[in-house]
């Protein structure tokens, strides 16, 4: 596992988004143990803010505690995946729906260019980088704390399964491109019915594919 050295004095907040990328990006892999010792050592801190990180984490399902206070980082199953998805479309199209009157033009602009950076990118991990960014444009319009932190959690919970299983699906990037050109268009001409219906299909698709990627795979083994 490979982690930059907290140097200064820590913070939780620190160490639990430390922690928390390492997850995403795969560096502890599902089923792994997070041992607290190391972890304090590699990160140059005490124990008391690796259990706060460690609390956090399992409060939003990026970790489960065991008997002696075992940290084991969650597997990626094709239920959690589904249920997740449920609760994601649920909050993003009312984030959209709080946004749509809030966006101003260059809430716009930058999405447009965003757009436009997908189309041109070949990179699986950039392009997710920039998907991010896309829906974050248009999410933070909602000016809701709650709703945001929650969408946030949400999102870099499903990135490990696309990180997984969508690297080798470069036909979803361009897929995905049409549909936020799409929902764009919806989103400047202020239709709030069009757009939202249009972002369900979006994560709808995602999860179908998703889906039919895991089950490819299986078969393969």
């Amino acid at each position: 596992m490979s982690m930059e050295v907290i140097k200064r004095k820590s913070t939780a907040d620190q160490v639990y988004e430390v922690i928390r990328e390492a997850i995403v990006a795969g560096k502890i892999p599902a089923g792994a143990e997070i041992n607290q010792v190391d972890l304090a050592m590699k990160l140059g801190v005490s124990r008391a803010p690796i259990r706060e990180a460690l609390r956090r984490l399992e409060e939003q399902g990026f970790i489960r505690q065991e008997a002696y206070k075992r940290a084991i980082v969650t597997e990626l199953s094709t239920k959690a995946l589904i249920e997740v998805y449920q609760v994601r479309k649920a909050l993003e199209v009312l984030a959209v729906k709080l946004a749509l009157q809030n966006l101003t033009d260059k809430d716009l602009e930058r999405a447009e260019t965003l757009v436009r950076e997908m189309d041109e990118e070949t990179n699986h991990d950039r392009w997710l980088v920039l998907n991010d960014e896309f829906h974050n444009t248009i999410y933070k319009a909602s000016e809701n704390s709650f709703l945001l932190k929650e969408i946030e959690t949400i999102r870099a919970n499903m990135e490990r399964f696309i990180r997984m299983h969508g690297s080798n699906m470069p036909w979803r990037s361009r897929k995905a491109n049409q549909q936020h050109k799409e929902m764009l268009e919806a989103i400047k001409a202020k239709d709030i019915e069009t757009c939202c219906q249009l972002l369900e299909r979006h994560l709808e698709s995602t999860l179908e594919d998703l889906l039919a990627n895991i089950e490819r795979k299986k078969q393969k083994i």
